[in-house]
């Protein structure tokens, strides 16, 4: 007859899960000051509220929720202003990858007047610097990227330009 096998060890034995809503709080609380140490607030606060939820009169709870109440609603703010400004730079990298220009001018334009107007349809704020000026004469393009219009157009008359991340500024 075939040897019997071991039966693996059961799940609550081996990763140590509480049995209890006593000891579900309290696993709540400690792996909220972990997460506090290592400086993810975000997380501990998110494990206090957890052991608030079991046990609503549980005062070490109360008292973690209350005492970093601020630094939570800061780390809270901050996450948002960085997702805010990692979607600006995604939507402002689509436009100059993506989005197509095309010129077709018989007669001299300002490159400030086409640089403004490649902003306003693009929703994008295209700001010259100090000096910036000079007329394009008798140009014509095909569909080109923003990026490539950019490149082109400003290099005609020796300028450059450069992004600031997390803004839609040009």
């Amino acid at each position: 007859a075939p040897a019997a096998e071991a039966l693996p060890a059961a799940p609550q034995a081996e990763y140590n899960i509480p049995t209890t809503s006593d000891e579900k709080v309290r696993e709540y609380i400690e792996v909220g000051l972990r997460a506090n140490e290592k400086g993810d607030i975000l997380t501990a606060y998110e494990m206090w509220e957890k052991a608030i939820q079991l046990d609503p009169n549980n005062a070490t709870a109360q008292d973690l929720l209350e005492k970093y109440a601020d630094e939570q609603a800061e780390a809270k703010r901050r996450r948002s202003e960085q997702t805010r400004l990692t979607d600006m730079d995604q939507r402002v990298e689509q436009v100059l990858n993506e989005k197509t220009f095309r010129l077709e001018q018989d007669t001299s334009v300002n490159i400030s007047s086409i640089l403004s107007t490649m902003g306003a349809i693009a929703d994008l704020q295209i700001i010259t610097g100090e000096g910036v000026d000079g007329d394009i004469h008798a140009l014509r393009t095909t569909e080109m990227t923003y990026r490539q219009v950019l490149d082109k157009v400003l290099s005609l008359n020796g300028y450059t330009w450069r992004r600031q991340p997390g803004t839609n500024i040009i």
